[in-house]
Order: structure tokens, then sequence, then C-alpha cells
């Protein structure tokens, strides 16, 4: 996936930063890549500033209340990911997940808490995003383990309550994959 923003027209909160250059590579569950000199913790509101350069090394995080991106966030390469919170907002920065030129392989999970009684983001006091937000404003590149056959056609009908289903030869799937069935009528 490649996601892009498009800038706010008007006010947008505070102003945008834009920042050509990144600075040397630090890593999330080092003290010192923080202002504060502490790694970040449950419940925390966490902001990769403009210009800094962050990889996220820990595999599992707490639930974050908001994480505001305006640097680059990177996930590193060689072990699983589950990233928590109940706000992530890419702001001026970037958040990438592997490449185009290489491709994350391993396991990344970004997961979003919330619930109806949760309080809801409002940005420039005219639009209500609710909450569980991945708000996109600038760059979100996600590449994965590509896949060459993704589509495929049902060998006999999929029955409501059925616990397997037969699909044509072909279909490039690994253990743990999720496959997702379509209605072709109501």
């Amino acid at each position: 996936m490649d996601f892009k923003g498009i800038r706010c027209v008007g006010s947008c909160g505070e102003a945008i930063v834009e920042v050509d250059e990144v600075g040397e590579e630090t890593l999330w569950s080092n003290p010192k890549s923080w202002t504060s000199g502490k790694v970040p913790v449950e419940g925390d509101d966490v902001h990769i500033e403009s210009g800094w350069n962050m990889t996220m090394d820990i595999e599992d995080t707490p639930v974050f209340r908001l994480v505001r991106v305006n640097g680059l966030l990177n996930f590193k390469r060689g072990m699983d990911h589950t990233f928590r919170a109940k706000h992530i907002f890419i702001r001026a920065g970037e958040l990438h997940v592997g490449s185009k030129e290489d491709p994350y392989l391993d396991n990344c999970k970004i997961i979003l808490y919330g619930d109806k009684n949760s309080m809801a983001i409002v940005y420039d006091n005219a639009v209500e995003a609710g909450n569980k937000i991945l708000a996109n404003l600038n760059v979100m590149k996600m590449y994965g383990k590509p896949m060459n056959h993704t589509m495929t056609r049902l060998r006999a009908p999929a029955l409501k309550g059925a616990n397997n289903f037969t699909v044509e030869i072909g279909l490039d799937i690994s253990p743990n994959d999720r496959l997702a069935l379509l209605a072709t009528s109501y």
C-alpha cells in the first residue's frame, strides 16, 4: 500500500513544517532517542519530531494515546511488530513499513484502540473523526511480501456455517493468511 495524504485547505491546527532531510537513525527502545530521556509507555502521547529518523525496534508496544509523526518512522526488519495506539497522526512526516525495492517480509500489525465512549478526535473544529484513527496528511508506505496470484474462484458453493471451502489451484497463500469471500448476490 502506498498512501499519500492531501494537505488541509486553510487551518489544520499547528503549522506544518516541511522536512526534506532526516537525521541519523535512532532506535525507539533507546531512552537517548527521546527528548524526555525515557522510552514512551502505556497511555503516552508520542511525538516523532520533524527531522527525526526513528526506527521501531520493539516487538510489542503498549497502547499509546497519540502517536504524531512529523519526522520519519520506520519499522525494523527481521522481527515481527505489533504497534498499538488510539490515534496515529501522520502529519508532516512519513511512516514506512518496507519499501518497493525491499518489501517487509516479517509481520507488522498496527492495532487501533477505542470504543464508542472514547473521546472523539476533531480536526480544525470542522471535521469530527471519531476515535481509533489512523490519519494521514503526508506519506504512509507499506510494502509486504509480493503475491503473484491473489484472486481465485470457488470450485463449489461456500455455504453459511461451513468450516472449509474449495478454490481453484494456484492461490498464493501461506499459513495464517486471511481469506475474504465476497458476496455475489444478496
